[in-house]
C-alpha cells in the first residue's frame, strides 16, 4: 500500500515538473520573440487582426522579400505570433504541449532568419522610417 501512494506522489510530482519545464520554455520562446520583433519596429502593445495570416500563407510571406522590405515587418510577425499563443492556451495535454514548443523553436529561427534580412534593409539603418527627403525651396 505504502508502495503505491508513493508511486502515485512520484508520478505527480514528475507531471508537475514537467508542466514547469514547459511554462519556462514557453514563457522563454514568447520572450524571445517580442524581443526581436520589438528590434524589427513593433510598438509593444499595437494589435491588429489585419496582419493575421493562416500558417501556409505565413511561412509563405517568411520566405518572399516582401515582408522583409515592409516597414511594420515586426508587428506583422508578433501578431501572428501573438495569435497562435491565443489559439493554443487552453491546451493540457501534455504531448501535444511539447509539439507546440518544437514548433514554436522553428518559428523563432524563421523569425530569426527574417531578421537577418531585416538587418540590411533600410529601416533597420535609419530606424522605423527612412528619413525624409528634405526639399528646399529657393526663395524669390
Amino acid at each position: 500500500m505504502y508502495n503505491d501512494i508513493s508511486i502515485c506522489i512520484y508520478h505527480n510530482t514528475l507531471g508537475i515538473m514537467a508542466s514547469s519545464v514547459q511554462r519556462l520554455n514557453i514563457m522563454s520562446l514568447y520572450r524571445a520573440k517580442l524581443r526581436v520583433c520589438i528590434n524589427m519596429g513593433h510598438t509593444y502593445g499595437l494589435w491588429s487582426h489585419i496582419y493575421i495570416y493562416n500558417t501556409n500563407n505565413l511561412e509563405r510571406h517568411f520566405n518572399n522579400k516582401r515582408l522583409v522590405n515592409r516597414p511594420n515587418a515586426g508587428t506583422i510577425i508578433w501578431n501572428n505570433v501573438r495569435h497562435q499563443y491565443k489559439i493554443h492556451i487552453h491546451e493540457f495535454d501534455s504531448e501535444i504541449i511539447d509539439e507546440l514548443i518544437d514548433i514554436g523553436f522553428y518559428w523563432l529561427s524563421m523569425i530569426n532568419k527574417v531578421y537577418k534580412k531585416y538587418k540590411n534593409t533600410m529601416y533597420h539603418k535609419w530606424g522605423f522610417y527612412p528619413v525624409p527627403l528634405q526639399i528646399h525651396s529657393k526663395k524669390s
